[in-house]
């Protein structure tokens, strides 16, 4: 009865947390390379065609971007329904891993999913590009998805025991399927997979030392599929290609990292120091005096992998500061802080209450004062774009070829609005211009004239 209860709650929170992730998806426009991926991709045939253009020419991730492709020959509602299905996804991911054991899940549910919330909100870096941008979504928010649905296959295994038992024979289907999607784990993104590697071979490690099983065949099979998908994305032909715009390129291994970790380091302590140190904090405070388990181990996994995905950072060719390329690990990090936290709240001690009662005050007020300004942000951003909408409509109702749309002419106050001026500039030659007469079916677009009334 419990379980039922629980589930049930668990739904309709999910519930509402999709609604609201549809409203804001469908108040976020089109912008950057949705444009230009319609434009590249010729037809729902040919994406693998195109992708592997891509793959020799430009970016070795595939799989995401196969996934990307799909979407830009849609109507947009489809992604929106999509993309506030995978928030949802990951609320709840990042929550029954917060629990650690499945049966734990009914413990402070509400206060474990408000926090994940607002952790999501208030420092997710690039919030716009990682859960509204359709291009940076997918890149980032159903990468992330996969990665944990396929750590989580390690996590039921190891800490719930929930396959243990069927595994006295080898199950050559589960041998083969968690290789595949290892491949997939590892062919999204290339830091975070090289996070999901390090935390999944953490889960195996832990399985031998602490809880003395055996490794298993599909155990070895997942990693090595990571590893596969991982290799895959990393020799594509195209990375050469793409790295060589970046100025970083043309540095040494050791004066990248030289030249990355004072930026990485500002990054962290100016953007995410709230929750890494409250991470950190946890980490000490559960190991303090007390007995050394497999269940506290794996937020120590977790804050390490997180650490892990952003500092191997430190070698990319691309920029370096605070930006989406952090938010696998950030993730990480929140999902050790999540687990930390939820120890305190099942701790009866008055100090814990105390210190659960400073967190979540703390938490709440940021989230109170960012949240309603971040949504009158989007919504006035949406209005700005739906006047562009409706001008280019009209326009073609009434059989014009050559549109003239307002300029967004909008100001935004917070980080959470996706917007993009250079998308339709006054210059209808302009390769965005076209991308976007391209996308709407038309000769030309540009914005109106500056002194235009």
């Amino acid at each position: 009865m419990a379980i039922t209860k629980t589930k049930r709650k668990m739904g309709i929170i999910l519930v509402f947390i999709f609604i609201f992730m549809f409203i804001m998806n469908s108040m976020s426009p089109l912008v950057y390379d949705d444009y230009h991926y319609f434009v590249k991709t010729s037809s729902i045939k040919t994406i693998f065609a195109d992708e592997f253009h891509q793959y020799m020419n430009w970016t070795g991730r595939s799989l995401v971007h196969l996934i990307f492709r799909f979407f830009t020959k849609l109507p947009k509602p489809f992604f929106n329904a999509y993309n506030s299905l995978m928030f949802t996804v990951l609320v709840y991911q990042s929550v029954y891993l917060a629990s650690v054991k499945k049966e734990k899940m009914k413990n402070n549910l509400f206060i474990k999913t408000g926090v994940v919330f607002a952790l999501f909100w208030l420092f997710i870096p690039c919030y716009h590009e990682v859960f509204l941008w359709m291009a940076g979504s997918i890149n980032y928010l159903t990468a992330i998805v996969i990665m944990l649905s396929f750590i989580l296959v390690y996590h039921k295994a190891i800490i719930n025991n929930q396959i243990a038992k069927r595994l006295k024979r080898t199950n050559y289907w589960k041998i083969i399927g968690v290789f595949f999607l290892g491949i997939a784990a590892g062919w999204c993104n290339e830091n975070t997979s090289a996070g999901t590697l390090l935390i999944v071979i953490g889960y195996v490690l832990i399985n031998a030392a602490l809880k003395k099983r055996r490794i298993e065949g599909w155990m070895i099979s997942g990693v090595l599929g990571n590893l596969i998908g991982f290799i895959f994305m990393i020799l594509a032909p195209g990375n050469a290609v793409r790295s060589a715009h970046f100025a970083r390129n043309d540095m040494s291994l050791v004066w990248k990292i030289v030249d990355a970790l004072p930026a990485i380091s500002n990054s962290l302590r100016d953007n995410a120091l709230f929750p890494i140190t409250i991470a950190f904090s946890l980490i000490l405070y559960s190991f303090w005096g007390r007995e050394v388990t497999a269940e506290k181990f794996i937020k120590v996994l977790f804050f390490v992998g997180g650490l892990a995905t952003i500092g191997v950072l430190a070698v990319s060719p691309a920029a370096i500061g605070w930006s989406r390329s952090y938010f696998g690990g950030i993730v990480f990090i929140f999902i050790s802080l999540i687990i930390g936290f939820s120890e305190v709240l099942e701790d009866k001690e008055v100090n814990n209450r105390l210190i659960s009662s400073i967190f979540l005050g703390y938490l709440l007020l940021s989230f109170s004062f960012s949240f309603i300004s971040g949504v009158i942000d989007i919504y006035k951003n949406y209005n700005a774009y739906d006047r562009q909408y409706q001008a280019i409509k009209e326009q073609k109702k009434g059989g014009e070829r050559d549109i003239v749309v307002p300029t967004l002419n909008n100001t935004l106050r917070t980080q959470y609005p996706l917007k993009s001026a250079d998308d339709i500039t006054n210059d209808p030659n302009n390769q965005r211009n076209k991308n976007v007469a391209a996308y709407w079916g038309v000769r030309s677009i540009r914005t109106e004239d500056k002194d235009a009334k």
